[in-house]
C-alpha cells in the first residue's frame, strides 16, 4: 500500500493511495491504521482524508462544517511539522499499529486534547467538496 499526500503545517492531506487488493487483501486498511499511527508520533494534528465516504467513516471519520474547517485550517497551517518517514523500531508496522497509549505520543492531539481530530489508533479527517470536512478525536 502506498499513500500520496502533502502537508500545510501540522495538517497532513492525503491525495490517494493504492495496494494490490487482490493479492494483498486489507493492505490499505492497515497502511492506514499505520499511518494514523505516525502522524500522531509526530505532532500532525489535522489527518485530511478528501471527500467523505463510508470506510472513512467507519475509520472515525467525521464531518466538519466548512467554516470550522476553514477555522481549523488558519489556526494549524503555521504550524509547521516536517514529514519524516518510520525509522528504527518505528518502522516495524506490527509495533506502530499496537502503540495506542496517547502519553507517547508527541502532538497535542496525542494527548487527548479535545480539538484533535485523530480516532484511537489510526487518525483520518476526510473532506466532503464543497460543504464539510470530516474528522476524528484521538482517545
Amino acid at each position: 500500500a502506498l499513500p500520496i499526500c502533502y502537508t500545510c503545517g501540522s495538517i497532513y492531506s492525503s491525495c490517494t493511495g493504492f495496494a494490490d487488493k487482490d493479492k494483498y487483501p486489507g493492505a490499505g486498511s492497515l497502511q492506514l491504521a499505520a499511518l494514523g499511527r505516525w502522524l500522531l508520533k509526530l505532532g500532525f494534528q489535522i489527518w485530511d482524508l478528501g471527500m467523505e465516504l463510508d470506510y472513512k467513516l467507519e475509520l472515525g471519520g467525521y464531518v466538519v462544517p466548512r467554516d470550522q474547517w476553514a477555522a481549523k485550517l488558519r489556526a494549524l497551517r503555521g504550524n509547521i511539522l516536517e514529514l519524516v518517514p518510520p525509522a528504527g523500531d518505528d518502522a516495524d508496522i506490527c509495533r506502530l499499529v499496537r502503540s495506542i497509549d496517547p502519553d507517547e505520543d508527541r502532538g497535542a492531539s496525542a494527548a487527548g486534547a479535545g480539538d484533535s481530530h485523530f480516532p484511537a489508533g489510526a487518525a483520518p479527517t476526510i473532506h466532503a467538496p464543497g460543504t464539510t470536512r470530516t474528522s476524528t478525536a484521538a482517545t
